[in-house]
């Protein structure tokens, strides 16, 4: 190694400031490289951790014995770790392990001595466990259960309770993986051993009794440093409320973002739903004599110790004794923005309050699922507002009733908000309350985002284009089945739009058929009818209406067939992915009689991509789409990236795009995905 690159090397500031920027196959090269790379980079290959065997080659780390030794040298270096519910059943047993062979080596003590959940376990003696800590399985024959050390430094832990299908054969897979009660236990003690942890998100968690909810809420409660928490739990009706309100009470004071969702099940549904979620493993029960002989050790040792535990006073089936009740937070969340509650269906309006309460500071609210209806809702609407007048941006989950949101809209004081993200399938907006909610912010908000809102109609798309003069970001796309939201072609242009600051656009505009056969299909020159000249005389009005967006940086527009009221139709002329807008991507030729109006869309020149229904394989697209417009497109849209002229990148056989991508403007996709 030259001698100049080997002293920036031997710095460790430099060396670490490098690797921060470099991708893990990179690193993979260095650490391969000589022997002074691995010393330094090898540690960075384990910064960010992902195991989880769905993803692609994210559990082959835990498949070889001679890459799980690879990574207990290096398990102090972790930052960020991804599981699924087999990793988190495999780094359980090494981390018992570990913690059974710390304690064997220094102590005479039993290993696995009574003790309770008052504060984390990882703070307790090696030598001593909860008695709710579940015992070591038996590994299969295709793994061996290597001692990892605890992750003291890890910071971020995202699990995904998804069992992996029975037929993927994965080959550290442990007995336990089918057992739901044991997860939630095997995770709480897990968690306990990260003290330092400050993101914590685990998914599709499965919860069956308060005690579980109870040694969740005591393992989330002790996580000192956790500023970003999400937590998706299944359980029954009956463990809902108690349980969620008790987790946020206990919920660290340094918490900024905090996320609770839950799917409230009836006793029967929930164990219906929870067998076929936790599928039996179809790997082969490993006989104890064909186990590695250290294995055998470590494992029998654990077991004496449990069982010892087991026939003592305390009672073993039911670990409420041992799971001590966690004290409530008095204190409020001062420094949490972000609020993403549980549905509160059922609780009282004091109890609703009293969970605001402690949230002043909150600048992100997702409305919750109240019961609360008429005169009582808005005097709970106002509440909220009083203890939480920071409220920036405000969003509604799917299966929401979005009347809570536009409610705290209007009761909220004028010109706050600043984002409104909606996400309700069933909900049909009045368009009169749309308008007066969005009026009242149209001079703070920056961006609308009502994609999967289907009640939305036309005329509450437009109010928010026609009042809200400081918009950025507009997202509004529906279902193929959906039937009302689409902006009408006679509203579009029915008033001017305020939105002239806006950057990204998402849009479905509805056009009336025209009975006449197409104008590119006849003979020239075309003379177009009364019908026709009226058509595109209101096209003409839209597109300078949209053209004269010269902030655009992002615009997907749709086209979509409608009837005399506005309703979509179900002609297969104007798919919204295979069809284009009429005249809109050709220039006019007066000599064939045919409109054109891409020259009254000049002012794009911020425009970077262009999506929708500007497919250049439609029938009029290839008639008069020409070597003008071509040249034009490059001459007047300098900032363009992407515009989707194909579906795929093999479509582009036209000599004339091929000419745009190649020469007039190199590097240019003209595909759509």
């Amino acid at each position: 190694m030259d001698t100049a690159v080997a002293q920036v090397f031997d710095i460790p500031e430099l060396a670490n400031a490098l690797a921060s920027h470099l991708e893990k196959n990179t690193l993979a090269t260095l650490v391969l490289t000589c022997r002074q790379f691995k010393i330094i980079f090898e540690s960075w290959l384990y910064r960010d951790l992902t195991l989880s065997s769905g993803i692609v080659f994210g559990g082959l780390l835990l498949h070889s014995t001679r890459s799980v030794h690879a990574l207990s040298r290096n398990i102090q270096h972790i930052r960020s770790l991804t599981c699924g519910l087999e990793e988190i059943g495999y780094l359980f047993n090494c981390l018992l392990r570990y913690q059974i062979q710390i304690a064997t080596s220094t102590t005479t003590d039993n290993p696995f001595a009574i003790t309770s959940v008052g504060s984390l376990s990882s703070s307790l003696p090696l030598s001593r466990r909860p008695r709710w800590v579940p015992p070591p399985d038996v590994p299969p024959r295709t793994c061996h259960v290597i001692p990892l050390a605890p992750m003291q430094r890890l910071v971020s832990l995202k699990i995904d309770v998804m069992p992996s299908r029975p037929n993927v054969k994965i080959r550290y897979r442990m007995p336990t993986s089918t057992d739901a009660d044991i997860n939630v236990r095997q995770i709480c003690w897990i968690i306990q051993q990260s003290p330092q942890l400050k993101s914590l998100d685990i998914a599709r968690l499965s919860v069956k009794s308060h005690t579980e909810m109870q040694l969740l809420a005591a393992t989330v409660g002790g996580l000192s440093c956790l500023q970003k928490i999400r937590l998706s739990i299944r359980t029954m009706e009956e463990v809902w409320q108690r349980g969620f309100s008790k987790m946020f009470f206990t919920l660290p004071r340094s918490v900024m973002t905090c996320k609770l969702f839950g799917v409230e099940l009836s006793r029967r549904m929930f164990f219906r739903r929870r067998g076929n979620f936790y599928v039996g493993s179809d790997q082969e029960d490993d006989a104890e004599s064909e186990l590695d002989p250290k294995d055998k050790e470590w494992i029998e040792l654990a077991r004496k110790g449990y069982e010892r535990r087991n026939h003592s006073e305390l009672d073993h089936e039911d670990d409420q004794d041992d799971i001590q009740e966690v004290c409530r937070r008095t204190e409020t969340l001062s420094q949490l923005t972000k609020f993403v509650p549980w549905k509160m269906n059922g609780a009282s309006s004091d109890d609703i309050l009293a969970v605001f309460d402690h949230c002043p500071n909150i600048e992100h609210l997702d409305v919750p699922c109240v019961s609360q209806v008429g005169n009582e809702l808005e005097s709970l609407v106002r509440s909220i507002k009083e203890r939480c007048p920071r409220i920036r941006t405000l969003s509604s989950k799917r299966g929401n009733d979005s009347r809570h949101l536009f409610c705290l809209m209007e009761t909220s004081p004028h010109q706050q908000l600043r984002e409104v993200k909606i996400t309700n399938w069933n909900y049909t907006f009045d368009n009169a309350i749309t308008r007066r909610a969005f009026e009242c912010h149209s001079i703070t908000l920056r961006k609308v985002d009502i994609r999967y809102a289907f009640g939305i109609g036309s005329k509450g798309i437009l109010a928010i284009l026609e009042l809200c003069g400081s918009l950025e970001v507009l997202i509004k796309h529906p279902g193929q089945c959906e039937s009302r939201s689409v902006l009408t072609l006679s509203d579009a242009i029915s008033v001017p739009w305020a939105c002239k600051k806006i950057r990204h656009l998402e849009i479905n505009i509805g056009l009336p058929e025209v009975s006449q056969d197409p104008y590119y299909a006849r003979s020239a020159p075309v003379v177009l009818s009364e019908e026709e000249r009226q058509h595109f005389a209101d096209l003409e009005r839209f597109y300078r209406q949209i053209g004269s967006l010269v902030s655009l940086e992002y615009l997907d527009m749709r086209a979509m067939s409608v009837d005399i009221e506005g309703n979509p139709t179900e002609s297969t002329d104007m798919n919204s992915s295979k069809c284009t807008f009429p005249a809109m991507l050709n220039l006019p030729d007066c000599a064939m009689g045919w409109p054109g109006y891409l020259n009254l869309l000049a002012g794009w020149v911020k425009l970077k991509e262009l999506r929708g229904s500007v497919q250049a394989t439609t029938d009029e697209a290839k008639v008069t789409v020409g070597v003008q417009e071509i040249e034009w497109i490059a001459a007047h849209w300098p900032s363009l990236e992407c515009v989707a002229f194909f579906t795929w990148d093999g479509d582009v056989k036209d000599q004339r795009f091929i000419r745009l991508r190649d020469e007039l403007r190199p590097g240019l996709s003209l595909w759509q995905y």
